[in-house]
């Protein structure tokens, strides 16, 4: 088994942000839990119970999940009484799943996944779909963000009637004076790396640097020094358009595999000592 003995790893995850740290720690390595965005509760019920009212009148052809915490939600935004009808319901309509979270979600509560991109992108997700007749098609799309506008374009433009519905968004650090330590400790050359396990996460940490003018120094220095760890292609898609390159994405995009395939990384490489 690799080893993290002595490194320091930043840990950019909220949610499960202990959950990673035991795990660094397991390795032998020193977590650096710094969560660079919140997730904050914004559930539209006007958006679900329409929603539910379009799945109880089979007037929904495809739902589109986006992250596995957006399935949880769903299902727990009608309670345990209505949960199992509500299942039900989505089992009769054709199910896209932009990456491994949603699907291994949508497998807990027993649906399958018709569609998958094999690039756990938006642009994976649209090219997949862009095989899929959608003319005439009612497509429920589960919101995330900026980059709902280019997946909801893009089906629109194939005729489809598209709907969105909103779960959940993201929100400032919980901590911002920890996001700003561990930008300096990179700055300053104490990490020897730094982890991100969502998109959204990337653009809060560059977010919080460009809030004192400290986002180009931040990119030299994650280059040069820091070991960059994605946990899969959306993310490492969004690194790369900030400039930076993740060295590490491992085969299977699941946080564990991430540190394994970290540790990997650094073995042999010089410990950053702490001043």
């Amino acid at each position: 088994m690799p080893s993290l003995t002595g490194r320091s790893v930043g840990i950019t995850e909220e949610r499960r942000a202990l959950e990673l740290a035991r795990i660094v720690e397991n390795l032998g390595g020193v977590p650096i839990v710094a969560p660079t965005i919140s997730v904050e509760e914004a559930v539209d019920l006007a958006q679900i119970a329409e929603l539910r009212q379009h799945l109880a009148t089979g007037q929904v052809d495809w739902l589109v999940f986006q992250t596995g915490i957006g399935v949880r939600r769903l299902i727990a935004a009608v309670g345990p009484d209505e949960a199992p009808e509500l299942v039900a319901q989505l089992a009769r309509c054709q199910i896209a799943a932009r990456g491994p979270k949603p699907r291994q979600a949508l497998a807990e509560i027993g649906l399958r996944v018709h569609l998958a991109p094999s690039e756990a992108t938006t642009a994976g997700l649209i090219a997949s779909l862009a095989e899929v007749p959608l003319i005439g098609r009612s497509v429920a799309v589960q919101r995330i963000g900026d980059d709902n506008d280019i997946l909801i374009d893009a089906l629109r433009k194939q005729g489809a009637d598209v709907f969105e519905f909103s779960l959940y968004r993201y929100g400032p650090p919980p901590d911002l004076a920890k996001v700003h330590a561990l930008i300096s400790r990179t700055l300053d050359g104490q990490l020897d790396a730094l982890t991100f396990t969502s998109s959204p996460a990337v653009r809060g940490f560059f977010q919080s640097a460009e809030s004192t003018d400290q986002a180009r120094a931040l990119a030299s220095a994650l280059n040069r020094q820091v070991v960059v760890a994605a946990v899969g292609p959306a993310t490492a898609a969004t690194l790369d358009a900030y400039g930076i390159r993740a060295q590490v994405m491992p085969p299977r995009f699941t946080m564990g595999a991430m540190m394994i395939e970290l540790a990997r990384a650094l073995e042999g490489a010089p410990v950053i000592q702490e001043v």
